[in-house]
This record gives C-alpha cells, sequence and structure tokens, in this order.
C-alpha cells in the first residue's frame, strides 16, 4: 500500500454524502476501493502518529480496535473510525497530549536511573 501520495483528486460524493471523507480515503489510501479495516501501522500513519503510540490511544478509550482482541493479537481499526478521528480536533489534542505526557515521564525515568558509566554511582 502507498500511503505516501497526498495530492488532490476529483471531488466526488460518498456514500454518505461526504466528498470530504471520499476525497480523504482516496488521498490517504491512493486506491479506488480502501480497506474497511486498517493495522495500526497503516492508522498510525494516515494520523500521523507512530504504531506504539495507538496502543496507548486504545487504551485511554480515543481509539477502538475491531472485536475483542486479545493483548497479544494484532489489532484492526475501522477505516471509518479513523477518517472520523482524523477530523476530530479535540480528540487529536487530546492524543497528542497524551503522548507528551507519556514521552516526558518516560525522560524523567531515565534521568532518574543511574547509569552504568557514571563514575558516583560506583562509589
Amino acid at each position: 500500500m502507498n500511503f505516501g501520495r497526498l495530492g488532490g483528486l476529483g471531488e466526488r460524493p460518498a456514500a454518505d454524502g461526504s466528498p470530504r471523507l471520499l476525497a480523504f480515503l482516496q488521498r490517504a489510501l491512493d486506491r479506488e476501493r480502501p480497506p474497511a479495516r486498517l493495522t495500526a501501522a497503516q492508522a498510525a500513519d494516515l494520523l500521523g502518529f507512530e504504531k506504539d503510540d495507538l496502543a496507548l490511544l486504545a487504551a485511554r478509550g480515543l481509539l477502538v480496535p475491531l472485536g475483542d482482541p486479545a493483548a497479544n493479537a494484532v489489532k484492526y481499526y475501522a477505516l471509518t473510525d479513523i477518517a472520523a478521528f482524523s477530523e476530530d480536533r479535540p480528540g487529536l489534542d487530546q492524543a497528542t497530549q497524551l503522548i507528551y505526557r507519556r514521552n516526558r515521564s518516560k525522560v524523567a525515568a531515565q534521568k532518574l536511573r543511574p547509569s552504568a558509566a557514571d563514575p558516583v554511582a560506583d562509589a
């Protein structure tokens, strides 16, 4: 699948009457008929997040995987949910804040751990 091309396409109405949704799907997936479900990597690419971020967003209820997958199963997301989330500015803002908080926590935890090369920690 090629997710790289984001050039404009002609506006045709989607099944729900939204030419904007159809244009999003066509540009994002570069296919005539996009798949109805996406892997976490595909969904993350469309939303501009890292694949690992989707697990955090799903844990917080911002994204919901299809079915009832086991913790170690491949997660699939509905294309319609991803398209709707991509236009939800407050949701994207909340997701971005969650990711920033998680990253700040990771950095702070790393700063608290003494490194192996730290001579003060060995004393």
